[in-house]
This record gives structure tokens, sequence and C-alpha cells, in this order.
């Protein structure tokens, strides 16, 4: 097992006093090391612990969950579902959960956004409600907290116009309200409204019923929007997110590189060493990407072997360069197979909004280069933009 997860790129140390525990991206416990959980007791409270099982008893799930295990995982282990576990975990460790507050009244708002901080949450507050669709399009909070009484549009208003756009449809809203009305109430939830919270509120009651909120509903998301092999975002939500992206560079003015990558001859693996295998080398590849890239660039597995990046604030000439790094190091990596150990390649096509002005552009200018550069005979990235000086 620990060969195998050094093969996906983890560290792993074989026991408590291996490593450093506080770099631990989760504790693995098998049951029959640790039959009354006591091991698992000790360290929940500072990790997250998974425990690999054969009893399939839903009572030992309920003392699991009572304990607060992160996950249990059935023998024989599928490495797949292993590694998404920790996909989840490395993610939840390097984004903070991010909250807007919708609310006129600045000392209230403020004040909400502040107990949130200290839960370790990035909150962000909007007094003027006629906004909410721009901060959510720049902000892309994991929650918004919305009160119900203002001025320039009342929350089930500004609620409703979010639900317009389907990226918006799952996005948590809280609202807060002095409002006793229950028909008022039940328009709230009829929209999506996620909670209804009476004003006053208590400021650890509402911190806590965000954090889990936050917390589910990133969970649920994560679920929907992302390959269920690698963890990275799926084909659709990588091209609503490149949207997303365009708009916010043209009204900056910030650069980005969108960049299509495709494993070299991948068919000749899974036809030599089978689809587990094959398997393996996605997995592997795409925690080199995760490794390589920073936590904002956005990274997708686009079909098969295929994968898509949004590089932020770069050109397309400084992305082609950090992924000619990352080629070169890919290329040394080497997966297991009963012939012994095999490397795989990459190609890459870049190119920037110079080269279209639409997603569907980009992504077949993206295209374009990412073809030459296979012509070329693969292993090579390539920049649209030297298609065109040709």
């Amino acid at each position: 097992m620990s060969q195998k997860l050094r093969s996906l790129g983890y560290e792993v140390a074989s026991g408590p006093g291996d490593g450093n525990s506080e770099k631990c991206l989760a504790a693995v416990i098998h049951e029959k090391a640790d039959p009354e959980l006591e091991l698992t007791a000790s360290l929940i409270p500072d990790h997250k612990v998974i425990v690999l099982c054969e009893n399939r008893s839903f009572d030992f799930r309920i003392k699991a969950a009572r304990l607060g295990v992160s996950a249990l995982v059935q023998h024989p282990v599928d490495l797949i579902e292993l590694e998404g576990w920790f996909s989840d975990f490395d993610r939840d460790q390097q984004v903070e959960p991010k909250v807007l507050i919708v609310d006129d009244d600045d000392i209230v708002a403020e004040a909400y956004a502040f107990a949130l901080q200290q839960k370790g949450m990035r909150a962000e507050t909007l007094s003027n409600p006629l906004k909410t669709g721009q901060m959510v399009e720049d902000f892309c909070p994991d929650l918004i907290v919305m009160d119900l009484d203002m001025p320039e549009a009342n929350g089930l208003d500004v609620a409703r116009a979010l639900r317009l756009s389907r990226p918006h449809l799952s996005l948590p809203i809280l609202f807060l309200s002095a409002e006793q009305d229950e028909d008022i109430q039940h328009q709230a939830r009829q929209i999506g409204g996620d909670d209804f919270i009476t004003k006053p509120v208590d400021l650890a009651t509402l911190t806590n019923k965000i954090s889990i909120r936050v917390s589910r509903a990133r969970d649920l998301r994560n679920i929907m929007e992302r390959d269920s092999l690698t963890g990275l975002l799926n084909h659709v939500n990588f091209k609503e997110r490149l949207a997303a992206e365009v708009g916010r560079s043209r009204r900056t003015g910030s650069p980005i590189a969108v960049c299509l990558l495709d494993l070299d001859h991948f068919k000749a693996v899974n036809d030599t060493f089978g689809h587990q295998v094959g398997d393996r080398v996605i997995q592997m590849f795409a925690n080199c990407l995760t490794g390589s890239l920073r936590s904002v660039d956005v990274i997708a597995r686009y079909g098969g072997e295929e994968f898509g990046l949004i590089l932020l604030d770069a050109t397309p000439e400084q992305g082609a360069r950090v992924l000619d790094g990352i080629r070169r190091s890919f290329s040394n990596f080497l997966f297991d197979t009963d012939d012994g150990p095999q490397s795989v390649t990459f190609s890459g096509g870049v190119c920037g909004l110079e080269d279209a002005s639409t997603t569907e552009g980009l992504l077949g200018a993206a295209d374009k280069a990412l073809y030459e550069a296979k012509q070329k005979g693969r292993n090579r990235i390539v920049l649209h933009s030297q298609l065109e000086q040709r």
C-alpha cells in the first residue's frame, strides 16, 4: 500500500512517530491494527483519519461516525477511492472557505465577517445588493449570507436573480431577517434558501451554522463538479469556469493562459498494460499538475487522457515555460507494470486572450496548437502565436 501511494506522489510515514505530523494530510489505520478504534480516537482531534476496514456492519459505521472518522474504505482497498479522499483533503487544506455577506448595515456585516475570519474563513462584505452578481463572479463564494430586508433590492429578489444563472443554482444562500412571517420564510426556502435565521442572531450560532453549511456544500460541489478518477474539474465545469475567467480577465486587464494537454500514445498504454495501469497514469499526471501549479490555477480533466488548464495572471509565453518544465519532470516519472517501470510523456497547446475572443475560440486555438505539437512528434509544448507567425 505504501509503495502504491508513493507512486501517486504522496509521502508516506509508517507510524505515529515517523514523519512530520503537522504536515500530515491524513492518517490511514487498518481496522485489524486498531479494532477498538482507540488509536483512531486519539488522532482525530488533530488529523483526518481514514479507516481501512473489513467490517461491513452499519453499527461499525455509526461508531466510526461518532468518533469523527473522516472516511471508511472497504477491503480490498480501491486505490482510486483512497486517492480520491486524499485529493479532497488536500484541496480543503489549500483553499480557504469563502463567504459573501450581503447586508446594507455595514457595522453588522463587518461584525459577521470578523467572526467568520476568526473561524478560519475568508469573508467579504457588500452593502449594495445590486452589485451582488458581479461580486459573486469575482469572489466565487462558497456561501452567501443574505439580509432579507434591504432598500435597493430585497434578499428574495437578489436570490432569484442569482438562480437565473446555471452556475449559481447550487450556491448556498443563508437568509438573515427579523421577519416572522412564515409565508416569507417559505418563499425564501422555495428559491433555494438553505436556512433562515431570525435576527438578532448570536454570532457563535451563526458561525457554526455557516461552517457546517460551507463544509457540506463544498463536499457536494466536489461530487457534482469533479471527475471521479482525478478529483479535478470535469469538462462541463471547466468550460463554465473558463467563461467566468475570460470575463474577469477582460474587466481587469489581467492575462490568462489557456492550455490543453494530452498524454502521448495513451491508447498504447491501455492496450499493452490494461486500463487499471492507464488509470494510475492519469492519476499520476493529475497529481503532477496539482503539485506543480499554484492553487489559484484551474486544472480539469477535459476528457479521457486530455487535460485543460487556466493559468491566471500569466501570459501564454509564461504558461508555456511553466508547462515545459512540468513536461520535462513528468517524462522522468515511472509507473509500475508487469514489464517493469515505464514512462509517459505529454504534449500541450497554449493560447491567450489575444488569440481568440470567445471561450470556444480559445479552446479551439489551444486545440490547434496541441494538434501541431502532436504533428511535430509529441512531447512538446506549442504556442498558438507561433502558428500565426509562420
